[in-house]
């Protein structure tokens, strides 16, 4: 999940204040190669919090997961199934340079851990599993409700969004999905555009993406780690998108629990949000903690608390503008060295704070 942070103050904090969350966090990892993001790691601190499930046909990778992480993070080898007609548009990646790069790599002579280093998890050298599983299976061995979903299975990815929903009838909260940007106009193809509709259409918001770059071979760039994948420049191929439904909240673990992701997946403000519209769930003092802790997340030691950040807000909004030291400058700057339209920029901000102090 591109989409998370590393680590987060507010788990940090709810962790040494002993706030209290006895409710269950539920992933559903549907291509889980690579292991849980860290911020799910740092979850488990929280007693009997998180329930993790992850599912990849990669033998080998699932059996190194299962002998590092606990053992509420579950992992499974298997190949998810679906009976709907999976669409890909495959034009693309032969055009580009990661595609020809992977195409004529002898990964022969690679190691296993190298042949999944360098993202062949397709390989005929890899081990997988010729177990298969459908959606109605793993949604039958998990006992609670799932809270995040991720799906990012290279091929299947739309069709098996269409069967979770199709089955489940409670919502997760959160949604994380690899999609395409490139490819036809046709309603069932595994692109952004089928996805976010269907997504919006379940009263689904879209929250964060991320663009992933790709270099026609025929002018390659460079890439941007050491695989044959995305490149600093190119057309925008794939990325993840984040997607989330607002809850009803009937407790404070609940809501406490939709803070903390919300946080983690750099939505702070989104996090502030529900705190506020559901003050009445929440003791003041521990809402004040996170709207707080919340505060620093995006400001560091800018403000001290939230109150000192919303008082700054309400009594100028003008101080939420870049800081430009020349805003405040005397007439010794050296304007030669700035560019026009930096220099028309900062006019204009001189121009409006001085309409706004009048």
């Amino acid at each position: 999940m591109e989409n998370l942070k590393y680590a987060s103050h507010l788990i940090k904090e709810i962790i040494s204040k002993n706030i209290s969350c006895k409710v269950k966090l539920v992933v559903l990892d549907l291509g889980c190669s690579g292991g849980p993001d860290h911020i799910f790691v740092d979850l488990n601190n929280l007693e009997e919090f998180i329930e993790y499930y992850g599912y990849d046909f990669n033998d080998e990778e699932i059996k190194r997961l299962s002998t590092v992480y606990p053992s509420n993070f579950k992992f499974y080898s298997k190949k998810i199934v679906t009976e709907r007609k999976i669409e890909n548009d495959q034009r693309w990646w032969n055009d580009f340079s990661a595609g020809q790069a992977s195409s004529e790599a002898d990964i022969r002579k690679y190691s296993i851990s190298e042949i999944q280093e360098n993202n062949f998890w397709n390989s005929d050298l890899v081990n997988k599993s010729k177990e298969e599983i459908n959606l109605k299976e793993i949604l039958e061995k998990i006992e609670f409700d799932v809270n995040v979903l991720k799906i990012d299975l290279d091929g299947p990815d739309y069709a098996i969004l269409q069967d979770y929903f199709a089955i489940e009838k409670k919502p997760p909260q959160f949604v994380s999905l690899e999609v395409n940007f490139q490819g036809g106009g046709d309603s069932e193809l595994n692109t952004f555009h089928n996805t976010d509709r269907f997504m919006k259409n379940l009263g689904y918001n879209l929250m964060a993406i991320s663009n992933r770059t790709y270099s026609n071979k025929k002018l390659p760039s460079m890439f941007q780690y050491n695989i044959f994948a995305q490149t600093i420049r190119g057309i925008p191929f794939q990325g993840d998108a984040l997607y989330y439904k607002t809850s009803f909240y009937k407790s404070a673990d609940e809501l406490i629990r939709d803070v903390v992701l919300l946080d983690a997946f750099k939505l702070e403000d989104q996090a502030a949000n529900i705190l506020i519209a559901n003050s009445k769930l929440i003791d003041s003092e521990e809402r004040t903690l996170l709207l707080n802790t919340l505060t620093r997340e995006v400001w560091g030691d800018k403000f001290k608390s939230y109150y000192d950040l919303m008082k700054t807000w309400e009594e100028n909004k003008v101080n939420f503008f870049p800081e430009l030291p020349i805003l405040s400058s005397d007439f010794t700057t050296d304007y030669s060295q700035i560019s026009i339209k930096k220099l028309l920029k900062i006019l204009v901000t001189k121009i409006y704070k001085n309409i706004v102090n009048s």
